[in-house]
């Protein structure tokens, strides 16, 4: 951390940001004891995929898009196969279905285990980082890593590798795993199932500070079925009128200066929250079991109560509006 003196004004610089994905950094200026201003400094140029998939069969497509990411590399496979396999009219029995929702489910595991026990905990348990925890939360911490591997196991599995697997392929999979796999899978599933309950009442025990929230739109995709899940073709709007994903238009604006290179989105010609946040807030009624206790637990009460007389409220799903940090 760099402290700068400017006359009677003073500037923190905080640079890399340390426990977020990608390159960003902090400038805080202090002028009379008080912020004057606060700029996140996003540094991560763009990469172009748009245009490295231009001009390329759909399984050379299916090779270059997952590369965006290591970690969620699954999530950008299965968005390239859907929109490949919808344009070309590719049938996807339900079966296939099923193992891509295992494969899907994988990631989510590995990339939320990562997110929520070694990025964000260590932070509101006051700790540097998750090794920090260790002496007085050590069964988190080594549990914590079991469950991450848990879902790197299975995205080895029905990807073929951890990172950039080849086997989802259009239409299905170049090989499924045998029975004593799934039985495996499932097994080790039961077994760190008391571990994520017992994490839901150390969340429950949490403050989430109101700082830096704003007014802002939370949207996510409608799955196509009564289930809860991560993708879908249409974007809810309120009164029920749905945007199909494929002409959804999200405005950009430029970046302010040199220093921000990311895009600044827009919905409706305002700021949105999407991913993981706005979609339990957005379909949180088609929950079930122990995900439907965790979240009655967990709820930003902030967020949702400023949403009540939106869609979500009345048992169905929809874009609301409330505050996010």
């Amino acid at each position: 951390m760099e402290v700068c003196e400017m006359s009677k004004k003073e500037r923190i610089m905080i640079e890399p940001l340390s426990r977020v994905e990608g390159h960003g950094g902090i400038k805080v200026e202090i002028k009379a004891n008080k912020v004057s201003n606060v700029e996140v400094q996003v540094l991560e140029g763009p990469r172009l995929f748009e245009t490295l998939t231009l001009g390329k069969t759909p399984e050379e497509d299916l090779s270059i898009v997952p590369r965006i990411c290591a970690i969620c590399n699954l999530s950008h496979k299965y968005a390239s196969l859907r929109a490949l396999e919808k344009a070309l009219g590719v049938q996807v029995t339900p079966i296939t279905q099923e193992y891509r929702h295992l494969m899907h489910h994988g990631e989510m595991l590995e990339s939320h285990s990562l997110h929520l026990y070694f990025l964000a905990l260590p932070d509101f348990l006051g700790y540097d980082n998750a090794v920090a925890m260790a002496d007085k939360y050590g069964d988190v911490v080594k549990k914590a890593l079991q469950l991450k591997k848990f879902g790197n196991k299975i995205m080895r599995v029905m990807g073929g590798r951890i990172v950039h697997g080849e086997n989802p392929v259009l239409g299905g999979f170049g090989r499924l795993p045998d029975v004593d796999t799934l039985v495996s899978i499932k097994r080790e599933a039961q077994d760190l199932l008391p571990f994520v309950l017992d994490t839901v009442k150390i969340l429950a025990g949490l403050k989430v500070p109101d700082h830096m929230e704003r007014e802002t739109q939370f949207v996510c995709l409608k799955p196509p079925h009564s289930g809860y899940d991560y993708y879908g073709d249409v974007i809810p709007e309120f009164r029920w009128q749905g945007v199909p994903a494929g002409r959804l238009q999200v405005g950009h604006k430029g970046a302010r200066c040199r220093s921000q290179l990311a895009k600044r989105s827009l919905y409706n010609g305002k700021p949105f929250t999407s991913a993981a946040i706005a979609r339990v807030l957005l379909l949180n009624k088609r929950l079930k079991g122990n995900a439907a206790d965790a979240f009655k637990k967990l709820y930003n009460e902030r967020w949702y109560e400023s949403a009540v007389q939106q869609p979500c409220a009345s048992g169905r799903d929809g874009v609301l509006t409330g505050r996010s940090r």
